[in-house]
């Protein structure tokens, strides 16, 4: 049965009081989690284990969490509610990886090297159970990462993020937010791009 909205709440108002939230993919009913939870967790549960911050508005949670091959480092785990707002459709998993943890999955290790040219910063493990309309909920892992833009001294950093498209016929989408960086003239992008005026 899937977890209700209000029995969600009533578990993050909980952890903020404890200090501590944790979740295993039998709370949250959705097919191929638990193949998620033991690839990436150990003892296939998300343990927010310290510093956690909880939005009860926002459905989210946020601290240290433990991945396999790594320490506790920063997370935030966002749970998705259905159309009604009344059960929990979705839940998405946002781990900072570390130096000298496994890094990314191999399915998606090579695809920040696209964003090279910007500046790559800390990378990011994001994998959950999305809603979607057209294949009900299914179970997806991506690549977040922080951008050095426009300059490795750069804060807050630019953030991206993807899931690995569905099907081998489905487009990448990254997405993500930039804060406003001010240009002298349009031309200071195609400088940017490595081009000239007289290029285009």
């Amino acid at each position: 049965m899937p977890l209700s909205i209000s029995t969600l709440r009533a578990a993050l108002e909980k952890a903020q009081g404890d200090g501590s939230f944790r979740i295993g993919p039998a709370d949250l009913d959705f097919a191929d989690m638990a193949d998620l939870f033991t690839r990436f967790l150990p003892d296939g549960l998300l343990d927010v284990v310290s510093g956690v911050l909880v939005d009860v508005d926002t459905l989210s949670v946020s601290g240290k969490v433990v991945l396999l091959g790594q320490a506790a480092s920063d997370a935030r785990v966002v749970f998705l509610p259905d159309g009604q707002g009344e059960y929990v459709a979705g839940v998405r998993i946002d781990v900072v990886l570390l130096p000298d943890g496994p890094g990314l999955p191999v399915e998606v290790a090579q695809v920040p090297e696209a964003l090279a040219r910007v500046g790559l910063g800390p990378l990011h493990l994001v994998f959950g159970v999305e809603p979607s309309s057209d294949n009900g909920n299914a179970a997806r892992v991506g690549f977040g990462v922080e951008l050095l833009f426009p300059s490795d001294e750069a804060d807050p950093r630019p953030y991206v993020w993807g899931y690995l498209p569905l099907g081998a016929d489905q487009t990448w989408f990254v997405t993500g937010t930039f804060p406003d960086i001010p240009l002298d003239s349009p031309d200071d992008l195609l400088a940017f791009a490595g081009l000239q005026p007289g290029d285009l």
